[in-house]
């Protein structure tokens, strides 16, 4: 892997995991108010739409990235599971439904992983030496 590729993988790590990105796309804080969002997303929005930008591709592609961060920000289970667990959290959301975020992440924890790795042995152990 170059190093560009690697620095440019990194850096979409960085934003899956910390869940920055759509703040800095909004350009308010992890702490911005649901009002604060609002504002700043309408403020943004008649900034970048395409009516006002017909001939700026660039325009089109910044509005459709401040409505998927609206659309994110604005619905309060959605930024929670966003807060806690970034983009991934978004798509095992999706995949799964939002009620088995935290579920999932459990499952797949590395002290899960060692229990039921343990509940095994002990269950083999106590089958085969009886």
């Amino acid at each position: 892997m170059s190093t560009k590729a690697y620095c440019e993988l990194s850096h979409i790590l960085f934003f899956i995991t910390t869940g920055d990105s759509l703040y800095q796309i909004l350009g308010v804080e992890k702490t911005a108010t649901n009002e604060d969002i609002k504002k700043t997303y309408r403020r943004l929005a008649l900034k970048y739409h395409p009516d006002k930008n017909p001939n700026n591709p660039e325009a089109s592609e910044k509005f459709k990235e401040i409505n998927h961060a609206h659309s994110i920000l604005s619905d309060a289970t959605k930024r929670n599971i966003y807060d806690n667990y970034g983009s991934l959290g978004l798509y095992i959301a999706e995949q799964f439904g939002e009620e088995n975020v935290n579920t999932y992440f459990l499952v797949n924890s590395g002290w899960c992983k060692v229990k039921i790795s343990f509940t095994i042995v002990l269950l083999y152990f106590n089958y085969f030496t009886k």
